[in-house]
């Protein structure tokens, strides 16, 4: 008879359990009758350009080695930096929610808002200050630089539709929540919140990484060999032996 009994317990928990998860399941469904995608806002800017010149070939070495080992990439000690570009993106995300009754007991947790701003602040091209302007060594280095910029700049307009096409997506796959009372739905929205924000992290991670291998293979010792030789064809300049053959190795 007890095994009987228990038998019975545990078969209406488990009825019981079924029940309120399809419950559940309704009362979404039914929630999404009522409420609409939320509005998805993206900001963004490339920044102002400026340009240094006051910086040595030793510390634009220093600035790219710390840049190159933030990558896990390596580069030769001996190799001369002529100019470098330094890039930091602003990744800002807010969410705000709204409650929808559906009944006397059940309330609706849903997104109304998603606001995203993915800019660049301050771009720096960084010059040495041994190099003169108007040389060729010197507009070969700009060149070298601006490109890089533009990758950075190709890449933002690039990412931002299709991480708006993301962030819509998101609200099909993460959806909307039910809960009993407004003190329930504040712990609610703070996990909805860090679920939406998660998702959105990820894809800003990813990007940021796609961009930086493209901005290495720039920095390829091929183009390094290939743009030394230009200033020889143009004026005669001998680019010094150490910054054509000690070209960066990235591991």
């Amino acid at each position: 008879m007890k095994k009987i009994f228990f038998a019975l317990i545990l078969s209406c928990f488990f009825n019981l359990s079924t029940m309120a998860d399809e419950s559940m399941v309704k009362y979404k469904e039914d929630c999404l009758k009522y409420v609409s995608s939320p509005k998805v806002t993206l900001e963004s800017s490339y920044g102002k350009l400026r340009y240094v010149h006051t910086k040595s070939m030793e510390y634009l070495g220093r600035a790219t080695a710390e840049k190159l080992e933030s990558l896990h990439k390596n580069t030769q000690k001996e190799f001369k930096i002529m100019g470098l570009t330094k890039v930091r993106d602003v990744f800002d995300y807010e969410t705000t929610f709204g409650l929808q009754p559906l009944n006397r007991k059940y309330l609706c947790v849903y997104p109304e808002t998603i606001k995203v701003r993915l800019a660049y602040n301050m771009p720096t091209i960084y010059i040495a200050n041994n190099l003169e302007k108007g040389t060729c060594l010197y507009n070969l280095t700009e060149r070298h630089e601006n490109t890089h910029m533009h990758i950075y700049i190709d890449a933002l307009d690039y990412f931002l539709p299709n991480f708006k096409k993301y962030l819509d997506q998101q609200f099909k796959e993460i959806g909307v929540e039910i809960v009993s009372n407004q003190e329930d739905a504040k712990e609610i929205i703070k996990n909805l919140n860090e679920e939406y924000l998660k998702g959105a992290r990820a894809k800003v991670e990813e990007w940021r990484q796609e961009v930086e291998a493209e901005e290495l293979k720039l920095d390829a010792p091929e183009h390094y060999l290939m743009e030394s030789l230009i200033c020889e064809h143009v004026d005669g300049t001998k680019i010094p032996d150490e910054i054509i053959w000690n070209l960066p190795r990235l591991e």
